[in-house]
């Protein structure tokens, strides 16, 4: 490693693990790397590698404690060097690279940015921020860490260009709506026949008068609308279970009090910007100029995330929750299921009153109606008085409505051990129109929270029910289906230990936001056209055979697609993305015998099937390994269903 940097002048940072039993182990001792993405961009990425490239083993993480420089109690990025190599042989199938590996012995950790996270990236020394990169990892000079601690400040600094201070509140509204829609303000915002005002007893704590903020917003129906507003720019929200449109106030009245210490509604609305977006967001004055540092990370990508999560099983399984938050996982037992569900939520965890926002259930087969999910209420409690038992399933129902500005994660493992229908009615059916609020007892109702995330996972033996198309058509439903190579490696290595730990870096509000951003249906990115015609001839094909898909389908698989190239890359092929679609949201539905779905089986495979013979790979090959599977189902026991 005391090669001059001007000749290592670019690199390939590839992913040191995936998931894989002792993966990085097997790379470096024979002398190889493999990627398990299967999108036709990442393979074009493997196959531009060319002999003699150098090459970094990395893995990424986050760490908090025992670091190099002041973080100021901050999680920090770091990214660890396990090897370094040299590119003897690129295989050509967008997969598999030799390479002549350095193992690195001691642990050797970058802090901070640049910090590739993503499976593979090519890098080159003269970039931005990559020169003491290169320093550190080929010539073994020390980082620098004066970067890393300005960095902990903060990730953004915008400034705060007007003069008049009802301008300044509106660059700021602007910058929490384009964030996260006001979510973090809701717990102190009141809804009024006219306006939305600041209530004070909600944030007695942060004004110190009495009353309410007036004016802050205006609705439609108000006589100031066209008046006293900002009329260039219209808000739009969800507030109490309606659609709400606004406009900002021009004319802001407050308390007394507060005018007596110089302030304004505008250093009020300061003070509650940071209380209520404390880590993210914080506004101050610096030299008599206004400043808003953003903390956060502002957009949830795939490139960013661990390689944990860059399995194409792990992909599907983001790109699902954030197209509908309902998945299904299906697969043997053992083959990580509710390990990747598990993962995610605590990538995303974030602490609220020392509780997390995630909750992993078991389901057990005495489920027969709700109250194992919203409770019931007990007569003979309080001596005959009675009270209401709630479950950790309703309590965190209560914290997702509580924390509207953070994603929550519900995984039911083992979902099917009791029939769903039965204890899961009211949440296939609030899925779908989300404005309806649960109703616990005669007193009492709850609203269904938009930030929960459901995850089931599912076995098939002879404990277990099967599902409905009922459920089936308001879920995507991923197999899961470990290599052979992955299942016996274990025989001679250990089973991969990383511990997933929680970004801690805005990633949670980040994916929220891109789920609601998707859950808008902004197609811009998609030609839904083209799609529109692959799926016409699917559609005919199922015409008449009872698994027709309809309104629901169309709308969700149009939402995965678009959730896909918002979360990996907008220039991917589509036909990716359709393959998907079929094998999570149209075959799951197909069962039956020989008479009734062998031919349909047989020309869907048609379709999915090669174009030309020419072609390297079938159209759709998860489809079409899939329907091969079914087949032979059906020849051996003459029935055959997708789970």
């Amino acid at each position: 490693m005391s090669e001059n940097l001007k000749v290592i002048d670019h690199a390939w940072f590839v992913g040191a693990s995936v998931g894989k039993s002792n993966f990085r182990e097997n790379c470096i001792n024979e002398g190889k790397w493999v990627s398990f993405k299967d999108d036709e961009t990442n393979k074009e990425k493997v196959r531009s590698i060319k002999k003699g490239d150098r090459i970094v083993l990395k893995t990424s993480y986050t760490k908090q404690n025992n670091l190099p420089f002041d973080n100021k109690g901050e999680y920090a990025s770091v990214m660890c060097i396990k090897a370094i190599g040299v590119v003897t042989e690129n295989l050509g199938d967008g997969k598999n690279i030799k390479v002549a590996w350095t193992k690195i012995e001691n642990k050797k950790e970058w802090f901070g940015s640049p910090c590739y996270r993503g499976t593979i990236h090519s890098v080159r020394a003269n970039d931005q921020g990559n020169r003491g990169l290169f320093d550190f990892i080929f010539l073994d000079k020390a980082q620098v860490f004066a970067k890393q601690e300005a960095q902990v400040a903060y990730k953004k600094q915008i400034e705060l260009k007007s003069t008049a201070k009802n301008r300044l509140a509106q660059e700021i509204i602007d910058v929490l709506y384009d964030y996260d829609r006001l979510l973090r303000l809701y717990p102190v915002l009141q809804l009024n026949d006219n306006n939305i005002t600041i209530d004070k007893t909600k944030a007695k704590d942060i004004i110190t008068s009495s009353g309410t903020i007036n004016w802050l917003f205006v609705l439609p129906n108000a006589g100031v609308y066209d008046t006293k507003t900002f009329k260039e720019k219209e808000y739009h929200i969800k507030m109490n279970g309606k659609s709400i449109t606004f406009r900002l106030s021009t004319e802001w009245e407050v308390p007394k009090e507060v005018k007596a210490r110089g302030n304004s509604s505008f250093l009020t609305l300061i003070a509650l910007v940071n209380e209520f977006y404390k880590g993210i967001i914080e506004i101050k004055e610096v030299n008599e100029k206004w400043y808003l540092y953003f903390f956060g990370k502002e957009k949830f990508e795939s490139a960013d995330l661990p390689e944990d999560f860059q399995e194409d099983e792990s992909r599907r399984f983001i790109t699902s929750l954030l197209a509908k938050p309902f998945v299904i996982l299906t697969g043997n037992s053992g083959t990580g299921k509710t390990r990747i569900a598990k993962q995610f939520a605590k990538y995303l965890q974030v602490d609220v009153d020392g509780k997390p926002n995630y909750l992993l259930v078991p389901v057990g087969a005495d489920w027969t109606d709700n109250t194992k999910i919203l409770g019931y209420f007990n007569p003979l409690a309080n001596n005959g008085s009675g009270a209401y038992v709630k479950t950790e399933i309703l309590e965190l129902i209560e914290r997702a409505n509580a924390n509207k500005h953070l994603p929550y994660f519900l995984i039911l493992d083992e979902m099917n051990l009791s029939h769903v229908e039965r204890y899961f009615a009211d949440f296939l059916s609030h899925m779908e129109v989300p404005d309806e609020k649960f109703i616990i007892d005669k007193l009492r109702d709850i609203e269904y929270p938009k930030n929960l995330f459901v995850v089931g996972t599912v076995n098939i033996d002879e404990t277990t029910y099967m599902f409905s198309p009922k459920v089936l058509d308001r879920a995507n439903v991923i197999e899961f289906k470990p290599a052979k190579d992955s299942v016996l490696g274990l025989f001679e290595n250990q089973s991969a230990t990383d511990e997933i730990v929680p970004a801690n870096d805005g990633s949670a509000e980040a994916f929220l936001n891109l789920a609601y951003a998707v859950c808008e249906g902004k197609d811009d990115l998609v030609d839904f056209a083209k799609i529109k015609d692959q799926f016409t001839v699917i559609y005919d094909e199922l015409d008449g055979s009872g698994f027709e898909f309809a309104y629901r389908t169309v709308s969700e698989i149009k939402k995965y697609i678009l959730a896909a190239k918002k979360l990996q890359d907008v220039n991917a092929p589509e036909e990716t993305y359709i393959d998907e679609q079929l094998v999570q949201k149209i075959l799951p539905k197909i069962h039956g015998n020989q008479k009734e779905i062998g031919k349909l089986l047989e020309n869907l495979k048609v379709i999915c099937g090669k174009a030309n013979p020419s072609d390297n790979e079938e159209k759709y090959p998860l489809s079409y390994k899939k329907i091969e599977e079914m087949e032979r189902r059906l020849a051996n026991v003459r029935y055959a269903s997708f789970i």
